[in-house]
Protein backbone atom coordinates (compact mmCIF):
# COMPACT_ATOMS: atom_id res chain seq x y z
CA UNK A 1 0.00 0.00 0.00
CA UNK A 2 1.14 3.89 -0.95
CA UNK A 3 1.33 6.74 1.23
CA UNK A 4 -0.31 10.29 1.29
CA UNK A 5 1.31 13.32 2.64
CA UNK A 6 -1.23 16.39 3.25
CA UNK A 7 -1.72 19.35 5.20
CA UNK A 8 -4.30 21.58 7.28
CA UNK A 9 -2.10 24.34 5.75
CA UNK A 10 -0.10 26.08 2.74
CA UNK A 11 3.88 26.23 3.15
CA UNK A 12 4.12 23.29 5.23
CA UNK A 13 6.55 21.72 3.14
CA UNK A 14 4.14 19.39 2.17
CA UNK A 15 5.10 18.49 -1.38
CA UNK A 16 9.18 18.64 -1.04
CA UNK A 17 8.91 16.01 2.33
CA UNK A 18 6.91 13.70 -0.43
CA UNK A 19 9.56 14.78 -2.84
CA UNK A 20 12.22 13.73 -0.82
CA UNK A 21 10.49 10.72 1.06
CA UNK A 22 10.10 8.97 -2.63
CA UNK A 23 13.54 9.94 -3.80
CA UNK A 24 15.42 8.34 -0.75
CA UNK A 25 13.34 5.11 -1.69
CA UNK A 26 13.87 5.10 -5.12
CA UNK A 27 17.89 6.19 -4.39
CA UNK A 28 17.66 2.27 -2.75
CA UNK A 29 16.43 1.10 -6.07
CA UNK A 30 12.61 0.51 -4.36
CA UNK A 31 10.31 1.56 -7.75
CA UNK A 32 8.56 4.35 -6.91
CA UNK A 33 5.62 6.67 -8.17
CA UNK A 34 4.90 10.31 -7.22
CA UNK A 35 1.33 11.58 -7.52
CA UNK A 36 0.92 15.09 -7.83
CA UNK A 37 -3.20 16.10 -6.77
CA UNK A 38 -1.27 19.51 -6.37
CA UNK A 39 0.76 20.76 -9.44
CA UNK A 40 3.95 21.74 -7.37
CA UNK A 41 6.08 18.01 -8.18
CA UNK A 42 7.70 18.86 -11.56
CA UNK A 43 8.94 22.05 -10.21
CA UNK A 44 10.06 20.49 -6.89
CA UNK A 45 11.56 17.49 -8.79
CA UNK A 46 13.66 20.20 -11.08
CA UNK A 47 11.65 18.02 -14.69
CA UNK A 48 9.76 19.57 -16.99
CA UNK A 49 5.73 19.41 -17.16
CA UNK A 50 4.41 15.87 -18.31
CA UNK A 51 2.01 16.72 -21.46
CA UNK A 52 -1.11 14.98 -21.99
CA UNK A 53 -4.04 13.92 -19.05
CA UNK A 54 -3.24 13.49 -15.43
CA UNK A 55 -4.46 12.39 -12.59
CA UNK A 56 -6.92 15.12 -12.05
CA UNK A 57 -8.58 13.87 -15.67
CA UNK A 58 -8.39 10.42 -14.35
CA UNK A 59 -10.28 11.22 -11.28
CA UNK A 60 -13.07 12.80 -13.33
CA UNK A 61 -17.06 11.57 -13.65
CA UNK A 62 -15.83 11.06 -16.72
CA UNK A 63 -12.98 9.16 -17.42
CA UNK A 64 -13.11 5.14 -17.17
CA UNK A 65 -9.53 4.06 -17.47
CA UNK A 66 -8.37 2.34 -13.97
CA UNK A 67 -5.35 2.10 -12.14
CA UNK A 68 -3.31 0.41 -15.02
CA UNK A 69 -3.54 2.60 -17.50
CA UNK A 70 -2.97 5.81 -15.28
CA UNK A 71 0.13 3.83 -14.07
CA UNK A 72 0.95 3.60 -17.62
CA UNK A 73 1.25 7.32 -18.61
CA UNK A 74 3.50 7.70 -15.49
CA UNK A 75 6.59 9.87 -16.75
CA UNK A 76 10.18 8.47 -15.61
CA UNK A 77 12.42 11.12 -13.97
CA UNK A 78 15.12 8.66 -12.43
CA UNK A 79 15.72 4.76 -12.74
CA UNK A 80 13.17 3.92 -10.08
CA UNK A 81 11.18 7.24 -10.00
CA UNK A 82 8.13 8.58 -12.03
CA UNK A 83 5.54 10.42 -11.64
CA UNK A 84 2.13 10.99 -12.41
CA UNK A 85 1.26 14.80 -12.81
CA UNK A 86 -1.68 16.62 -11.98
CA UNK A 87 -3.35 17.74 -15.42
CA UNK A 88 -6.37 19.53 -15.08
CA UNK A 89 -7.07 22.12 -12.83
CA UNK A 90 -10.09 20.57 -10.94
CA UNK A 91 -11.78 17.22 -11.16
CA UNK A 92 -14.56 17.23 -13.10
CA UNK A 93 -18.07 16.25 -11.99
CA UNK A 94 -18.21 13.60 -8.89
CA UNK A 95 -14.80 12.39 -7.89
CA UNK A 96 -13.57 8.89 -8.64
CA UNK A 97 -12.06 8.36 -4.89
CA UNK A 98 -12.40 4.28 -5.27
CA UNK A 99 -10.24 4.12 -8.05
CA UNK A 100 -8.15 6.61 -5.81
CA UNK A 101 -8.12 3.95 -2.81
CA UNK A 102 -7.38 1.33 -5.68
CA UNK A 103 -4.52 3.24 -6.52
CA UNK A 104 -3.05 3.35 -3.28
CA UNK A 105 -3.38 0.33 -2.48
CA UNK A 106 -1.63 -0.85 -6.20
CA UNK A 107 1.61 -1.18 -4.32
CA UNK A 108 3.97 0.20 -1.87
CA UNK A 109 5.68 2.76 -3.95
CA UNK A 110 2.91 5.21 -4.51
CA UNK A 111 3.33 8.45 -2.66
CA UNK A 112 0.73 11.03 -3.36
CA UNK A 113 1.14 14.83 -2.74
CA UNK A 114 -2.58 15.58 -1.81
CA UNK A 115 -1.58 19.13 0.17
CA UNK A 116 -4.18 20.88 1.28
CA UNK A 117 -6.83 19.44 -0.91
CA UNK A 118 -9.77 17.69 0.16
CA UNK A 119 -9.34 13.64 0.33
CA UNK A 120 -12.04 11.27 1.82
CA UNK A 121 -11.35 9.36 4.81
CA UNK A 122 -11.93 6.03 2.46
CA UNK A 123 -8.50 7.10 0.81
CA UNK A 124 -6.48 7.65 3.92
CA UNK A 125 -7.59 4.28 5.29
CA UNK A 126 -6.43 2.54 2.25
CA UNK A 127 -2.83 3.77 2.50
CA UNK A 128 -0.38 1.90 4.62
CA UNK A 129 0.26 5.61 5.86
CA UNK A 130 -1.50 8.67 5.81
CA UNK A 131 1.28 11.85 6.71
CA UNK A 132 -0.09 15.00 8.08
CA UNK A 133 2.88 17.19 7.29
CA UNK A 134 3.38 20.77 9.30
CA UNK A 135 5.43 23.41 11.05
CA UNK A 136 6.22 23.73 14.34
CA UNK A 137 3.72 27.26 13.86
CA UNK A 138 0.85 28.37 15.89
CA UNK A 139 -1.07 29.30 12.59
CA UNK A 140 -0.51 25.97 11.12
CA UNK A 141 -1.44 23.73 14.30
CA UNK A 142 -4.89 25.42 15.22
CA UNK A 143 -5.52 24.28 11.15
CA UNK A 144 -4.25 20.78 12.33
CA UNK A 145 -6.53 20.13 15.60
CA UNK A 146 -9.56 20.57 13.02
CA UNK A 147 -7.93 17.96 10.19
CA UNK A 148 -7.99 14.24 9.84
CA UNK A 149 -5.48 12.92 12.06
CA UNK A 150 -5.66 9.41 12.11
CA UNK A 151 -2.23 8.59 10.41
CA UNK A 152 1.24 9.62 11.61
CA UNK A 153 2.17 13.53 11.73
CA UNK A 154 5.69 14.58 10.37
CA UNK A 155 7.24 18.39 11.80
CA UNK A 156 9.59 20.65 10.41
CA UNK A 157 12.11 21.12 12.24
CA UNK A 158 12.86 24.74 12.12
CA UNK A 159 15.28 25.96 14.26
CA UNK A 160 14.44 29.69 16.65
CA UNK A 161 10.89 28.43 16.98
CA UNK A 162 8.68 29.05 19.95
CA UNK A 163 6.94 25.77 19.68
CA UNK A 164 9.23 22.45 19.10
CA UNK A 165 8.56 19.04 18.26
CA UNK A 166 7.42 17.51 21.75
CA UNK A 167 5.28 20.83 21.79
CA UNK A 168 3.62 20.11 18.62
CA UNK A 169 3.21 16.39 19.27
CA UNK A 170 1.69 17.40 22.55
CA UNK A 171 -0.76 19.66 21.12
CA UNK A 172 -1.77 17.08 18.22
CA UNK A 173 -1.80 13.98 20.99
CA UNK A 174 0.40 11.91 18.38
CA UNK A 175 3.87 9.71 20.07
CA UNK A 176 6.08 9.29 17.66
CA UNK A 177 6.34 12.78 14.70
CA UNK A 178 8.07 12.23 12.10
CA UNK A 179 11.11 14.75 12.24
CA UNK A 180 11.47 16.85 8.50
CA UNK A 181 15.31 18.50 8.16
CA UNK A 182 14.71 21.95 7.62
CA UNK A 183 18.07 24.17 6.32
CA UNK A 184 19.21 26.67 3.51
CA UNK A 185 20.64 23.67 1.55
CA UNK A 186 17.39 21.81 1.08
CA UNK A 187 16.02 25.49 -0.47
CA UNK A 188 18.90 25.92 -2.64
CA UNK A 189 18.50 21.97 -4.14
CA UNK A 190 14.71 22.84 -4.88
CA UNK A 191 15.44 25.81 -6.62
CA UNK A 192 18.37 24.31 -9.02
CA UNK A 193 16.29 21.24 -9.19
CA UNK A 194 18.87 19.11 -7.39
CA UNK A 195 16.72 17.42 -4.97
CA UNK A 196 16.58 13.96 -6.40
CA UNK A 197 20.27 13.65 -6.18
CA UNK A 198 20.65 15.45 -2.76
CA UNK A 199 17.61 13.86 -0.51
CA UNK A 200 19.71 11.07 0.76
CA UNK A 201 21.90 13.34 2.36
CA UNK A 202 19.88 16.47 2.95
CA UNK A 203 17.36 14.05 4.76
CA UNK A 204 19.21 11.52 5.97
CA UNK A 205 17.77 10.53 9.50
CA UNK A 206 13.83 11.52 8.16
CA UNK A 207 12.21 8.11 9.24
CA UNK A 208 9.94 6.07 6.51
CA UNK A 209 6.56 6.40 7.69
CA UNK A 210 5.53 3.03 6.30
CA UNK A 211 8.17 0.83 8.93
Amino acid sequence: MGTIFHSAKGGNCTTVTAAAHAAMRAAGGEPMCLVDLCGDLPAVLGVSEPEGPGVLDWLSETCHDGVGELLARAARVTEHLSIVHRGALFIAGRPRWGELAALVTAHRGIVVDAGTGFVPDEVHDAAEASVLVTRPCYLSLRRCVHRRNGGRVAVVDEADRALGISDVAHVLGVRDPIRVPHSSAIGRAVDAGLLIERAPRLFAGMADPTV
